[in-house]
């Protein structure tokens, strides 16, 4: 099987194992489970993942990926407050959010139960705060932010409530948006210099 084929499969199994986790949580949901939703067989998931706990690691580091992407938008926008605010609101209005946010439970449940999964949940939350803090020290720097707050407590702070922010979106919650809104209203007021 040729290396973009390979990919090909190893994103089906990942999508597969995403809807089984958020479906049923990491450990009701079986590798018969996922291989199933996956189209595949047990033998050739395990070719992709030898263990559940590989699968749950790569999941991890997708979403890393996907939250290092989202860093990224608010480094290109001209105010940090500003794209902020955008970002999460292009998030709350994805449909594909609230599996999303019932993934990132699933995740932090598990890491704290399992000390390898919470060894790379917290690896990637440092890679997290550190490209989120760079961002804040832009901000900083552009006179947006306040300059006597501390850029890394600032992005784990920041981290850790839109955490529990993007949690509640998996709650029937009756104005989403309102509500992420709100959540950035109170960061901005937080971090906004001081006149």
């Amino acid at each position: 099987m040729n290396a973009e084929a390979r990919a090909e499969r190893r994103q089906q199994i990942l999508d597969a194992a995403h809807r089984c986790f958020v479906r049923r949580g990491f450990h009701a949901s079986s590798t018969a489970e996922i291989s199933s939703e996956a189209g595949i067989s047990v033998a050739g998931l395990y070719q992709y993942f030898p263990t559940k706990q590989d699968l749950v690691t790569a999941l991890i580091q997708h979403e890393l990926e996907a939250d290092l992407a989202l860093i990224q938008q608010l480094d290109r926008a001209a105010d940090l407050l500003e794209g902020l605010q955008q970002v999460a609101m292009a998030v709350v209005r994805d449909s594909r959010t609230p599996q999303a946010a019932h993934l990132r439970l699933e995740i932090l449940a598990e890491a704290a139960r399992d000390a390898g999964t919470a060894k790379v949940f917290l690896a990637a939350e440092r890679r997290i705060n550190r490209a989120l803090s760079r961002v804040i020290r832009k901000g900083q720097e552009q006179g947006s932010i306040d300059r006597d707050l501390d850029p890394m407590a600032v992005a784990e702070h920041i981290n850790a409530f839109l955490d529990g922010a993007f949690s509640r979106l998996t709650l029937p919650i009756t104005d989403p948006e309102a509500f992420v809104r709100g959540s950035i209203e109170l960061i901005r007021r937080a971090l906004s210099a001081k006149s």
